[in-house]
């Protein structure tokens, strides 16, 4: 197993990195993704307490959800940029 380091620029700030063993599944990824968005939701909580809106956490549970449910990446992307899609 080997480990792959993210490095990630924070302009004006230290770098912060991310450190991940590989090899990683889809599954597994999905799971990340998840838990780095909501480690970052928490962080953003701590540092600006009462700044986060309501509108804002509902949005992000439905893309939450909507990841999980696992669709075909271009309604994904679809639903990122805000455009309906029909099928």
């Amino acid at each position: 197993m080997s480990t792959r380091h993210i490095p990630l620029s924070l302009p004006g700030d230290a770098p912060a990195r991310l450190t991940l063993q590989e090899p990683l599944s889809p599954q597994a990824f999905v799971r990340l993704e998840n838990q780095v968005a909501q480690a970052l939701r928490d962080l953003r909580a701590e540092l600006a307490p009462g700044v986060d809106v309501a509108g804002e956490r509902e949005f992000d549970s439905w893309l939450r959800l909507l990841r999980e449910a696992r669709l075909p990446r271009d309604v994904h992307a679809a639903l990122a940029c805000g455009h309906a899609t029909s099928r």
